[in-house]
C-alpha cells in the first residue's frame, strides 16, 4: 500500500517524463524511417538543433489539452481526439516555428508527418494499453474474475 502511495504522489511527473521520452522517439524514428535508418552527420544536426524546441512546444500544448491529467484507467474516444487535436497543434506549431526560424531547406518535411503518426499512436497506445492491462489483470473491487 505504501508503494500506491508513493506512485500516486509522483505519478505526474512520471507521465510528463513519458510524454517527453515519447516525444523524443517520435521525433528521431521519424528521421530513422525516413532516411532507411542510416542517419548522416547533416540529419543528425539537425534533430540535434530542433529537439529541444519540440520538446518545449508539444509539451506547453499538452499541458494545455490537459494529455498530463486524467485517469488512464478509463480512458476513452473522447481521450482519443484529445490526443489527435492536441499532437496536431503541436505539429502545426512546430512546422510554423521551422519555416519561419530555419525555413524548410535542407529540413525533410516527411519527418513532420512521420512524427505526428508516430507520436499519435505512441500517446493513444500507451494509454490503451495501460487501460488493456488494468481491466484485464486488475480486477475491480467486489468484482469476481
Amino acid at each position: 500500500m505504501a508503494l500506491k502511495g508513493v506512485l500516486l504522489r509522483i505519478r505526474l511527473p512520471i507521465i510528463v517524463v513519458m510524454h517527453i521520452a515519447i516525444v523524443i522517439v517520435s521525433y528521431i524514428f521519424a528521421f530513422y524511417i525516413r532516411f532507411d535508418f542510416m542517419l548522416s552527420q547533416q540529419e543528425a544536426q539537425i534533430i540535434l538543433r530542433t529537439i529541444l524546441v519540440l520538446i518545449l512546444v508539444k509539451g506547453c500544448i499538452f499541458y494545455f489539452f490537459n494529455l498530463f491529467s486524467g485517469m488512464w484507467k478509463y480512458v476513452s474516444m473522447e481521450d482519443m481526439w484529445q490526443i489527435l487535436k492536441a499532437n496536431s497543434a503541436a505539429t502545426v506549431s512546430f512546422v510554423l516555428f521551422i519555416v519561419f526560424t530555419h525555413g524548410l531547406i535542407g529540413y525533410p518535411r516527411s519527418v513532420f508527418i512521420l512524427d505526428w503518426v508516430l507520436c499519435t499512436g505512441f500517446i493513444a497506445g500507451i494509454r490503451f494499453l495501460s487501460r488493456s492491462f488494468r481491466e484485464r489483470f486488475i480486477p475491480i473491487k467486489g468484482q469476481k474474475r
